[in-house]
């Protein structure tokens, strides 16, 4: 096929999804037709191929496991079913036809790891290497995070060609925040990748738009396979306008910016592909003059401008203070002890993310009030519990606006099990996968205010070889600090003292101080990744008074605190029921006997 397209462009096949449903009437998962409606499956390559395409993929673009609910050795059939049938089709066709492998993404929940992810596309891909398939197409990406393992991978085991591509909004951006421009960038870097480009998405109107705006060499060849249309959402089934003209006149647009691999995704029927074989020219496109080389991407984040990520650089203890936002509108009390805190000299607020799944004040809007009447940083939690991927992107770009660049990212507290028949939890993604949207958009939205983001350390799990793994991970993911869950036990330090001689990690240790022997058994029982020690419990056992008690969780907390200042970074301190002058009490001793 690379020897073809030296001189030709390649007109290949339009949806098999939409067109499947179309002609079948039924809302049916179309892949399941390779098992179950070959027939079916077989006429649609048959009309393309009719029509004139002269690559056509294969029914599988959903073809994995999760999706379809099936085993190894269920998927391994249907693909199986799926090739022969292409394959047959292809062989029988007067011109040269070539089959591609098509590979979707794969949906990711909040509970999936990658390394999990990555063992099913790698089977899929083995599946097709057995079946010696000579084309792969890996369409509706979002980002570079599987593509270029799975794209060294087959092309370590044969050398079929690849094509990669990607979906965009109509701003020329995939849903994890990526640019086409810096897209493009990497993709023509990585030489097992023999074609790249976009698909699915937007219609052609909107990527002629956004392929005019960039730039590409020469030896890879590009492509574009856009949707119909926009679709119109009818009796609970999106319905694309049948506009062959119009999609057809924008596709020559597109041909005549260089773009020499051309088809159609949702929406687009032979009747497309037919009028777009027809109307253009055999002969390979050349690159519009106006498609210079750019090599001017900036993907350097400059952090020097805030104040958390600075302090932290030059080794100085910064101090965090947790303030829970509250259940209704009066924030009084927060805005009062915000001021408190600031004279106490403390660096920064943080404000939880309806902590137990509870509703209260959005953090991203409390954090903003304190920010703009407290005049002190601020560090609103987002979780991924109640959120969808665009809910969290129009809250970053708001906070960003309000100029909020210090976040900490967690997954969230679960639904309660009382509430969850009315409440449901999104968990669109995990906090590193939330990390990496976010590094994303510092590339491509917040260069000159970036958002300086952390995660958290469970320093008290058992098996801490995991949590050292998922720190790195973070890490990796760009985040610049962590907060702990509240440390008391010393197998609790010990485990901090590994962590950071294993990541290197900027660490704020989490000090809660206990008020009375209730609070430390509920703290002990009832909140997970906390464990009280005996001898702690024994000496709160006999505290009487509010007053006793509380004098005793600030000798426990600065006790904690002396055993871990050469280990930590700073400390991240949650105030007991509100009492911040417990925190200033904590404070004032740091200054003399710890910090000073």
């Amino acid at each position: 096929m690379k020897k073809y397209l030296e001189n030709n462009i390649l007109i290949a096949d339009g949806a098999i999804g939409t067109y499947y449903a179309k002609l079948s009437g039924s809302d049916e998962i179309p892949e399941l037709a390779n098992l179950y409606n070959k027939e079916m499956v077989e006429q649609i390559h048959k009309e393309y191929v009719a029509a004139g395409a002269n690559l056509i993929r294969t029914n599988t673009f959903a073809a994995n496991k999760r999706e379809l609910n099936l085993s190894l050795t269920e998927l391994t059939v249907l693909i199986q079913n799926a090739f022969v049938i292409a394959k047959n089709v292809a062989n029988q066709a007067s011109d040269k036809v070539w089959v591609a492998a098509d590979i979707g993404p794969i949906t990711e929940s909040a509970f999936d790891t990658e390394e999990n992810i990555l063992e099913e596309y790698l089977e899929i891909c083995n599946i097709f290497i057995e079946l010696r398939a000579n084309v792969f197409i890996f369409e509706t990406f979002s980002s570079l995070k599987y593509i270029e393992p799975l794209v060294k991978y087959i092309k370590s085991r044969t050398d079929a060609y690849i094509i990669t591509q990607f979906s965009l909004n109509p701003y020329g951006f995939t849903k994890y925040g990526v640019s086409a421009k810096r897209l493009f960038h990497s993709l023509n870097s990585i030489p097992e990748i023999d074609a790249y480009g976009l698909n699915c998405g937007v219609s052609a109107t909107h990527l002629n738009k956004i392929i005019k705006k960039l730039s590409w060499s020469d030896d890879k060849a590009i492509t574009v396979m856009p949707n119909a249309s926009y679709p119109e959402l009818v009796s609970g089934r999106s319905i694309y306008t049948d506009n062959v003209e119009y999609f057809v006149d924008v596709m020559k647009s597109i041909y005549e910016q260089g773009v020499n691999i051309l088809g159609g995704c949702c929406g687009t029927t032979p009747k497309h592909i037919e009028a777009l074989k027809e109307s253009l020219p055999k002969e390979r496109a050349l690159q519009n003059n106006y498609n210079k080389d750019d090599n001017n991407i900036n993907v350097n984040i400059d952090y020097s401008n805030n104040e958390l990520f600075s302090k932290l650089e030059k080794g100085e203890k910064v101090i965090a203070v947790e303030l829970d936002p509250p259940y209704d509108t009066n924030y009084d009390k927060l805005i009062e002890d915000s001021y408190v805190l600031k004279e106490k000299g403390v660096d920064v607020i943080t404000i939880a993310d309806s902590p137990l799944g509870k509703p209260r004040v959005d953090s991203i809007l409390m954090a903003s009030k304190i920010k703009q009447m407290v005049n002190i940083p601020v560090m609103p939690h987002m979780c991924c519990r109640d959120k969808n991927i665009i809910a969290i992107k129009a809250q970053l770009l708001g906070a960003n606006i309000q100029g909020i660049n210090n976040m900490l990212f967690v997954t969230g507290d679960t639904v309660p099990a009382g509430n969850r028949d009315e409440i449901k939890g999104v968990f669109n993604m995990n906090s590193v996968q939330l990390m990496k949207l976010v590094h994303e958009m510092n590339i491509e939205n917040f260069q000159s205010m970036p958002i300086c983001f952390g995660g958290a350390i469970d320093a008290g799990k058992k098996g801490i070889e995991a949590e050292i793994k998922k720190t790195i991970r973070k890490m990796e993911a760009g985040a610049k600090f962590f907060l702990t869950q509240p440390i008391f036990e010393d197998r609790a330090i010990e485990n901090l003292k590994l962590i950071k001689k294993e990541t290197g990690a900027k660490i704020l240790a989490g000090i809660m101080p206990i008020v009375s022997y209730k609070n430390a058994r509920f703290m002990d029982n009832e909140i997970p990744g906390i464990n009280i020690p005996s001898d702690i419990m024994e000496r709160f056992e006999k505290v009487v008074s509010r007053e006793d008690g509380e004098k005793v969780g600030e000798e426990v907390a600065l006790e904690v605190i002396k055993k871990i200042d050469k280990i930590v970074d700073g400390y991240y301190f949650m105030v007991p029921f509100n009492r911040v002058y417990i925190i200033s009490r904590i404070l004032q001793m740091l200054k003399s006997e710890v910090i000073g």
